[in-house]
Formats: structure tokens, sequence, C-alpha cells
């Protein structure tokens, strides 16, 4: 999974604190994205970033500087300020991922499970984020208990913005409207072929 070709952006919230760690994480992937923790002495890291990949504009701060630490009004109102789709932040270390205001939050956690200034008792996890038109899904990687854990989050409300506009060419939203047009089609397809009795009448039990 995290070998060089198989990651088109890497996003760091901060604290790589040694030159090895950013090393490492360009030969997974040269495209970087990183801001400035508290331990961070690289003074090439912005306090800031904003990026576009996609359909999405994300913004990228550490969050010690987010006061009340990992507290979402204050997230929220940052990314007002950034004007950004999504935001990723850090500091606490523990893994968050929420949908605001028609916005999203994510801080990913600590890959390597330090302790935060918030708690000593911290999972270490990481997170894939698969942006596909407008699509979001997240992978989140968290080591639990000496295992791995693997779940996942989707977001992609704002597509309800051209729902119907999209309906008129074709495409279905619910599960429902998605079986009755595939029978519709399929029955369709019965009157003009040579399928037999007994796949008919699977179709329409169907």
């Amino acid at each position: 999974m995290l070998v060089p070709g198989k990651i088109q952006h890497i996003i760091c919230s901060g604290n790589l604190c040694i030159k090895e760690v950013h090393d490492y994480l360009k030969t997974l992937c040269p495209d970087m994205h990183i801001t400035r923790g508290e331990y961070d002495e690289e003074t090439r890291y912005p306090e800031t970033k904003t990026l576009t990949i996609g359909q999405f504009k994300l913004g990228l701060r550490h969050g010690h500087r987010v006061i009340p630490w990992g507290d979402l009004d204050s997230l929220a109102m940052l990314q007002r300020q950034l004007d950004v789709d999504i935001l990723v932040t850090g500091h606490t270390h523990r893994f968050t991922a929420y949908k605001h205001e028609g916005g999203v939050v994510i801080n990913p956690g600590s890959a390597t499970g330090a302790f935060s200034s918030i708690t000593y008792d911290v999972n270490p996890s990481f997170v894939l984020m698969d942006i596909d038109g407008l699509r979001v899904v997240i992978y989140v990687y968290e080591l639990i208990d000496g295992e791995v854990k693997v779940d996942q989050e989707f977001y992609g409300n704002g597509i309800n913005c051209y729902k119907e506009e999209l309906k008129t060419v074709g495409v279905t939203f619910e599960y429902d409207e998605a079986i009755e047009f595939m029978g519709r089609h399929l029955m369709s397809l019965a009157a003009f072929s040579a399928l037999t009795k007994s796949v008919f009448s699977w179709i329409c039990f169907t």
C-alpha cells in the first residue's frame, strides 16, 4: 500500500520533527503538502496551506494554534476563513472526521502513536483519501491492541446540488429507483430477444 507510485499526494499537518521522516515520505510521493507543527524546526513549512484536488479545495493546518484544541466550532471557523471544502488538521493525535456546516473536517491522528498535549492514550492512525469527482471516501487505518483496523467514511452530498439535472440523463440515486430502472430495461430487452421463458420469468420475479 505505502509504496512509491501508489499515492498521488501526501498531506501532513505537521510535527515531522526530523529530516529523515520528510525524506521517507518523499520516497512514497514527491508531491508533498506539509504545514508546521509546534515541534517542527523546518521554517519552510507554512502555518497554513490550501490546495485543490479534483473538484475539492483542501485546507491544511496543524491545529495547535486553534483554541480550544480540537474544538469543532473553532475548526469550522478556520475552514470558513480558508474557504475550503475539506479541512485537514492535527495536534490532538486522535482520528476524527466530521461533516459540519457543508464541509468536512478531518484529523488523521498520529501515524506514530506519539502522545499529545491532550492525552497519553493514543492509537497510531493515518488516513488514505480517495477523491473522485464529487465523491470523497476516506479509509482510516488504526492500530488497536496490536491489530490494524480499517474503517471507511463517505462524503458526497455535494452531488445533491446536481441531483435533478443528473436524473434527466438517467442517473439514479436510490436503490429502489435503480432496481426499477434495471427491471424496465431488461423487460424491454426481453420483448425483442430470444430469452427463454424461464429467464424472462426470473427477470419479472426479481
